[in-house]
């Protein structure tokens, strides 16, 4: 995503959003790789900032009207950009994340967590789930979805998942 431009990638999101009738869902990352982000000219040390100002972005693109957006990794000045998403305010942002701040980011600008299983099981999902729950809960969001990437889907991993509150895997 901190590859791409905000402007280009909502109107990218929100086409597909309208010919997918509502059930486009988008994931954003901040990335892993500092040589890959250098590599497209991203910097590592601001990947967090410049994935909540990509989000912020694209939200006010999708709100419609004449917008712009001036952040500290994106400025851009008065545009009206289409199409509009099918949904008002735009397909709902799976934020990434495993760190010890995912959840925070989540609450912050997104929709729902999604993570990369390897990454968390280890971790305790148990305890990981239980403690985004509750953040959800305090921070007054409700139930937000959950969504675990796992290339392997072993049976006992799917089964682990389910128990742990997980809503969907990929």
């Amino acid at each position: 995503m901190l590859f791409r431009s905000p402007i280009i990638c909502a109107k990218q999101a929100a086409s597909v959003d309208r010919l997918a009738g509502s059930r486009f869902r988008l994931g954003v990352g901040a990335g892993v790789s500092a040589e890959e982000m250098a590599n497209h000219g991203a910097r590592f040390d601001q990947r967090h900032l410049a994935m909540r100002e990509h989000v912020e972005a694209m939200r006010a693109i999708w709100s419609g009207g004449v917008v712009e957006y001036h952040g500290r990794t994106v400025d851009f000045g008065p545009l009206r950009a289409g199409p509009r998403p099918a949904r008002i305010g735009g397909p709902p942002i799976f934020v990434s994340g495993d760190g010890p701040r995912a959840h925070e980011r989540v609450l912050r600008y997104g929709d729902g967590w999604m993570f990369r299983a390897g990454e968390v099981l280890p971790l305790g999902l148990s305890k990981r789930m239980s403690a985004f729950r509750e953040a959800c809960h305090r921070a007054g969001r409700g139930r937000l979805p959950v969504i675990a990437v796992d290339m392997a889907h072993r049976p006992s991993d799917l089964e682990a998942y389910a128990a742990a509150g997980v809503d969907e895997t990929l």
